[in-house]
């Protein structure tokens, strides 16, 4: 991972730990390089991650982006909701958005998108926010993956808040059904 600008280690708001990534809402983010790994087109996978913004504006939570036509994104809408979005060579191929109002500043919150086959789901705190059916899967995006900003999202801006225990699990839907946010660290694990 190779942080980009001032993001910054901080001590003023964590989940756990103590600590967590803090984002300034300019132009800060995370990077990891591009990796077999990052290959979701397999159409099983997980993302995760405590969010806690504090503003609420559009802002790119995660993401990978080969072009402006070809990219997929987690974000916080300006309405408080949560989006994922796939692009691959101009219009979306897959979007599913939670309702408005799910987000509120100054507040954790656990984020989970999980795909599993053609199922597409959002989940805040453990509860099922949205969900759509979906045959399309995320092609393999040849470019870095971004913890906080997209490189080339319309729209998209920079994270202005906090993540902690970020995670992302290929070929693993770590949720099918509502569940209970994690209440302690995550665990290095090799699944």
């Amino acid at each position: 991972v190779v942080p980009w600008g001032d993001v910054r280690v901080s001590t003023a708001q964590s989940k756990f730990g103590g600590t967590s990534a803090s984002f300034g809402g300019f132009d800060n983010y995370l990077i990891l390089q591009d990796h077999a790994d990052y290959d979701f087109s397999g159409g099983v996978w997980t993302a995760d991650f405590w969010f806690r913004p504090n503003s609420i504006t559009r802002q790119t939570l995660f993401g990978q982006a080969q072009s402006g036509n070809d990219f997929f994104g987690i974000l916080l809408e300006a309405d408080g909701s949560i989006r994922f979005k796939a692009h691959s060579g101009g219009p979306a191929i897959v979007n599913v958005q939670t309702a408005a109002g799910q987000i509120a500043a100054n507040s954790w919150y656990h984020i989970a998108v999980v795909q599993s086959g053609d199922s597409y789901k959002i989940y805040i705190n453990g509860v099922e926010k949205a969900f759509v059916v979906d045959t399309d899967r995320l092609p393999n995006y040849s470019a870095e993956l971004r913890i906080g900003h997209s490189n080339v999202e319309a729209g998209g801006t920079p994270v202005n808040g906090y993540i902690d225990e970020f995670r992302v699990s290929k070929g693993i839907a770590r949720w099918t059904s509502d569940f209970t946010p994690p209440t302690a660290p995550y665990e290095t694990d090799t699944t």
